[in-house]
């Protein structure tokens, strides 16, 4: 039977179109070496993470978890309508030495919204939740790693709580503004695709259209999608079940307040006096000139480009991810 429950692409900002069942890719230079140069820290053994419950400013109850111990360090996944699911990798890699948040977003996986409307998801609300984390773990200021849509969040964060910030990572981060939305997200996806799955990519996208498409058809056009987002194709399976976590009600309200509220976070990042690690594959499906933005807007940026990397750096290269953030954030 012909699925037509949800258009591939659909009308969203500026009458552009955006991908649904990418994490909001676009609703979504200085290249450094790195060594080691501390001991590190063993991965987190795979043992159960403390998990807690908070209510936000308007009772939104927000999960979350902690993993490990030490200086603690926030993690905000990607995904315009996505939840944490599967950063759990990340979190342990990193929780040898530090107290690893992960959480999920308002309206995302265990923090759901009943009932949802517009003015319950929104940029200022989301950094409200990020606020009622902080103050429930008692933490008088934490750092930030901010990936893919987290690394705008991130940057919103900055913007309004700098004063609770110690240091900043924005890791494949979709921008200090909304310079990259406004262009056909396709563009940038296509580009990281070989001529045979971009033309499978468009036939699917054409037969979905006059509804022609089936659940089979869907997963084969995210499994074409997820090839974009890595270089090494045997981490493909991990980004389709990351493409497949999309809310795409939550992705589209989160796309109209960014709209609504005209986001630039570059004048907050202007006045952040913090470190700063912006990370970039050197593959990734962004282009450059987005991570080289944030550096020339924060005043105490370093710029590392992973090289052989894609979209994800911690899993097509967690040592070389690992000892990159840790050597930043170590005093």
């Amino acid at each position: 039977m012909p699925l037509r429950t949800q258009p591939l692409w659909s009308a969203a900002w500026s009458g552009r179109p955006y991908l649904l069942t990418v994490p909001m890719l676009i609703g979504l230079a200085c290249s450094a070496s790195v060594g080691c140069r501390r001991a590190v820290p063993a991965v987190v053994a795979p043992s159960p993470p403390r998990v807690g419950e908070v209510a936000s400013v308007d009772g939104t109850l927000i999960h979350y978890e902690v993993y490990g111990s030490g200086p603690p360090l926030l993690v905000i996944n990607g995904g315009f309508g996505q939840d944490s699911a599967g950063y759990d990798t990340l979190a342990r890699l990193l929780g040898g030495s530090h107290q690893v948040v992960l959480f999920d977003r308002r309206g995302t996986g265990r923090s759901p919204i009943a009932n949802m409307q517009g003015d319950d998801i929104t940029f200022a609300l989301m950094a409200d939740d990020i606020e009622a984390i902080r103050g429930a773990l008692g933490h008088e200021q934490w750092s930030i790693l901010g990936h893919s849509f987290g690394g705008m969040l991130a940057s919103y964060y900055v913007g309004e709580h700098a004063e609770q910030v110690d240091r900043l990572i924005l890791s494949s981060s979709s921008g200090v503004d909304q310079s990259l939305f406004e262009t056909d997200p396709r563009v940038h996806i296509h580009a990281r695709l070989d001529e045979t799955s971009r033309a499978e990519l468009l036939q699917i996208e054409a037969d979905h259209a006059a509804g022609r498409t089936d659940a089979d058809d869907l997963q084969r056009f995210t499994q074409i999608l997820a090839r974009a987002y890595v270089v090494d194709d045997r981490q493909t399976d991990w980004v389709v079940r990351r493409l497949q976590g999309q809310s795409p009600e939550v992705g589209r309200l989160v796309t109209e307040d960014m709209r609504r509220i005209e986001l630039d976070c570059k004048p907050g990042l202007a006045a952040f006096d913090g470190p700063a690690l912006i990370l970039q594959g050197d593959t990734d499906v962004f282009p450059p000139e987005v991570s080289e933005l944030a550096r020339d807007t924060l005043p105490r940026a370093e710029l590392v480009t992973l090289p052989s990397t894609g979209h994800y750096g911690w899993v097509e290269h967690p040592d070389l991810y690992r000892d990159t953030v840790l050597q930043f954030l170590a005093p």
